[in-house]
């Protein structure tokens, strides 16, 4: 590579070495490498969670005439549970909610038949919540619940009732 420099009405000829451009060359395709390395690693991880999420939807229309769905929501107690929300033909909200390690574990309600999230995030507040992260259904022992997360804790409140039912802490 040359550069040509003007110093003093003078024309100098300044040879550059070539380490530069290997330097640079060999960092931009170490960042590429990383770049391209993180992408394939971040696919990888959401792959499987994806792949469980279409199972869940599948699932669901198995078991409830859904028109359509609005979302997925995992809950993590002591089993995993999917729940899948949308509307059924006559326009009325309903979850089905699926145990993960056992499929055949599916259960439909009808979002009339108890709390809505914000009613369970209300309760909540009224137990202590302060500042609300996330409102996840899903089941704990046999019973549908709303957990609402607050601050490190938990809050397991009935679907059915409105009953606070657990207070868990990390």
């Amino acid at each position: 590579c040359v550069i040509l420099l003007r110093k003093h009405g003078k024309n100098t000829i300044l040879q550059a070495s070539g380490h530069f451009w290997r330097y640079f060359f060999s960092i931009l395709g170490l960042v590429m490498l990383i770049i391209a390395l993180t992408t394939v690693f971040l696919i990888g991880a959401i792959r499987p969670h994806k792949q469980a999420q279409s199972q869940a939807i599948q699932t669901a229309k198995e078991y409830a005439d859904f028109s359509s769905i609005t979302r997925v929501e995992q809950y993590n107690g002591r089993e995993v549970f999917y729940t899948v929300f949308g509307k059924d033909k006559s326009g009325q909200k309903i979850m089905v909610t699926i145990n993960k390690a056992h499929a055949g574990q599916v259960y439909v309600y009808q979002a009339s038949q108890g709390i809505s999230a914000k009613d369970a995030q209300k309760i909540a507040r009224s137990k202590g919540a302060k500042t609300i992260q996330k409102t996840t259904f899903g089941m704990a022992k046999g019973v549908p619940i709303w957990e609402v997360r607050s601050n490190g804790l938990y809050y397991l409140i009935d679907f059915k009732s409105g009953d606070l039912i657990q207070r868990e802490g990390l």
